[in-house]
């Protein structure tokens, strides 16, 4: 009775976080698998999946002319909305961490605003 007691005792946690674990593997693995199915097949504009064609999509892209200008935009994009949110969380924090009338409400609009 005791060992019985002691194997559910271990494996509990378990227990308790497999509905968790299934649901992300419903709406995260499966959506990325499904993800590197669809790039590596070939697509109809209407959206029908036909053949397993490999890297030839990753080709057609990398190759293409634009690829250049689009990586440039996503890259520059990136970097300044990354660097600009921390700038503005950074700022926000010093300031909100300042003793100053009306501290309570402000920190009450920054927290709704962002939940």
């Amino acid at each position: 009775m005791k060992k019985k007691k002691r194997i559910l005792t271990s494996i509990e946690p378990y227990l308790w976080l497999l509905p968790s674990m299934l649901l992300m593997a419903v709406f995260i693995l499966i959506p990325i698998f499904s993800v590197f199915h669809i790039s590596l097949s070939k697509v109809t504009k209407a959206g029908i999946i036909k053949d397993f064609i490999g890297l030839d999509n990753f080709r057609k892209v990398l190759g293409g002319s634009a690829f250049p200008l689009v990586l440039k935009n996503t890259l520059v994009w990136t970097i300044v909305v990354v660097g600009l949110s921390t700038l503005i969380g950074f700022i926000l924090a010093i300031v909100l961490n300042n003793q100053f009338r009306g501290r309570k409400i402000a920190r009450a609009i920054v927290v709704k605003s962002i939940w």
